[in-house]
């Protein structure tokens, strides 16, 4: 029955059967419907096939999402799947009851919602997952398949919105500008390829340490034999409210990722065996000093990131960034230092260059490159790696380059193409079975004092009063500048 046409006669037949006198009525209504029901039940069906939703409410999710999408394209259809909602609902059901009782895939991949498509619909959907974050009740599961569309605030305007937010979940002017969220399908694919290359399953710690709302904690969760123990670092309040109701069984730190270094750093150091990442990718503001070690002291976020959060990694322990395409590819001075300084402590397994419609909007083009950690540092480059150092890793590999590479009508390097997943078979590249020698390089990290312990326990007192109403006047849009 899992053809279109076999699940609508199937419908038809139990329909008919149950409306008695009414079933030629009925009948007839699927006779003159039938184009509409093949096209729209079809696409139900792959959508059931493809949704990160289970329960009774899946049903309800999968048809409000195709009918989202129509609003904007085709307002005379969206209306015919509104009116006949119960219907839709019937064959999504009979959809995933036949799912549900097939025998499992050798590898089953998770894949993802289907996210929006416009800004309209981002804004639609975000501003709904705002109002869901906000509570403290628990979401049900379609509230929880609200939150898992929301795509971040970035590229979108709050001019005529803004007075809909809670004061203290209104994004940021930075968040306007970078918050582009990974898409879940990257993510299932991502996870994928780890679990793969990994032998079929990581045990131990795991960080996300810019986790947006836990998208790629939600893929590897999914995966069989992912038996790891996350640690999620998010600095937006609301990505980080709304991570805390997808993720129950994380751990999750709304602060920067610098200071939550300096807190767990030695719990963690050389004891993480997975960090995945997709981190800002912009200029470090004041975070940078958090940091007391100056070696990690990188202007650029996104190499501060990727540097900090692989040397935390056990010996064997993964890492997976997703950066801008400059990481692997560009040539100058600083980016090879980069890449020089990481091949030495971490070895690079493969490398994709993925497709620019990725990240709708953003007009970036995105490298995705999975790592294992050395365990030491080598005390000079490995020959096998001076050409990745050099950024010709795409050079060696141009089949690692998902599309086809071209000029945007700005005159911006571009890969085109659809992102339809990663290959299905990866060789990874060997790593050095003689390598120079390997040293240690974790230094604990000492935090610096805290100024306010050396105060009397009065001026504490007054201080803590006086940053709790500093930040009441905040929470409550005040104007008034504080001291």
């Amino acid at each position: 029955m899992s053809d279109t046409a076999g699940l609508i006669a199937h419908v038809k037949q139990r329909m008919v059967s149950e409306a008695g006198e009414r079933g030629p009525a009925v009948a007839g209504w699927f006779q003159r419907n039938e184009s509409r029901l093949l096209k729209w039940v079809g696409l139900l069906q792959r959508t059931a096939q493809r949704v990160q939703v289970a329960g009774n409410d899946a049903a309800s999710v999968v048809v409000d999402s195709i009918h989202a999408r129509l609003l904007e394209r085709d307002p005379g259809e969206a209306a015919w799947v509104d009116q006949y909602r119960p219907l839709l609902r019937l064959f999504v059901s009979e959809s995933l009851a036949e799912i549900s009782t097939a025998p499992p895939a050798s590898v089953v991949a998770p894949v993802a919602l289907v996210m929006p498509s416009s800004d309209q619909e981002r804004m639609r959907i975000n501003l709904a997952a705002v109002e869901i974050a906000s509570r403290d009740q628990a979401p049900s599961e379609s509230e929880l398949s609200i939150l898992r569309r929301y795509t971040g605030f970035g590229g979108l305007s709050l001019a005529k919105v803004k007075d809909r937010l809670p004061p203290d979940l209104v994004p940021t002017p930075k968040a306007l500008i970078d918050e582009y969220y990974t898409p879940p399908e990257l993510c299932a694919e991502v996870a994928r390829l780890v679990s793969e290359l990994s032998g079929g399953g990581i045990d131990g710690l795991a960080l996300e340490p810019a986790a947006g709302v836990g998208r790629f904690v939600q893929a590897f969760a999914a995966r069989p034999g992912m038996n790891v123990n996350w640690q999620v670092v998010e600095f937006s309040r609301l990505s980080a409210r709304i991570a805390e109701k997808l993720l129950p069984g994380a751990r999750v730190f709304n602060q920067s990722f610098e200071s939550y270094l300096v807190e767990h750093f030695n719990e963690l150091a050389g004891r993480l065996s997975l960090v995945v990442t997709n981190p800002p990718y912009g200029v470090r503001g004041r975070n940078k000093y958090e940091d007391p070690d100056k070696s990690y002291r990188e202007d650029r976020a996104f190499a501060y990131f990727v540097r900090r959060s692989f040397d935390l990694l056990a010996g064997g322990g993964y890492g997976v960034a997703l950066v801008p395409q400059g990481f692997l590819g560009g040539s100058g001075a600083k980016n090879q230092e980069l890449r020089t300084r990481i091949l030495r402590r971490h070895h690079l397994l493969v490398a994709f260059r993925l497709p620019s419609s990725l990240f709708v909007g953003a007009e970036i083009v995105t490298d995705l490159s999975v790592w294992q950690a050395r365990g030491g540092e080598l005390d000079q480059l490995d020959e096998a790696d001076i050409p990745i150092a050099e950024g010709r890793y795409f050079e060696l590999y141009p089949h690692h380059i998902l599309g086809r590479e071209t000029e945007s009508q700005r005159g911006r390097y571009q890969v085109e193409g659809d992102f339809t997943g990663l290959p299905k078979t990866v060789t990874p590249r060997p790593i050095c079975s003689v390598c120079s020698s390997i040293r240690p390089f974790i230094t604990p990290i000492v935090a610096p004092a805290d100024p306010r312990k050396s105060l009397d326990s009065e001026l504490q007192i007054a201080l803590g009063l006086a940053e709790r109403v500093s930040k009441f006047l905040q929470l409550s849009g005040s104007t008034l500048e504080t001291n």
